[in-house]
């Protein structure tokens, strides 16, 4: 994707650039709330106190 952002960059066409960007930022987005659903399941399996 950085070579997209580089490559409309060049030629001037912000409006691609804008969409790598964005793009980008969603895929980062998701990815992250993936890695968080890993992590929220591994906490069911632990003991409760009391």
């Amino acid at each position: 994707m950085v070579e997209l952002l580089k490559f409309a960059l060049e030629k001037e066409r912000y409006d691609a650039a804008a969409y790598a960007i964005a793009y980008g930022l969603i895929k980062v987005k998701k990815d992250g709330k993936k890695a968080g659903q890993k992590d929220s399941k591994t906490g069911i399996l632990r003991s409760r106190p009391g």
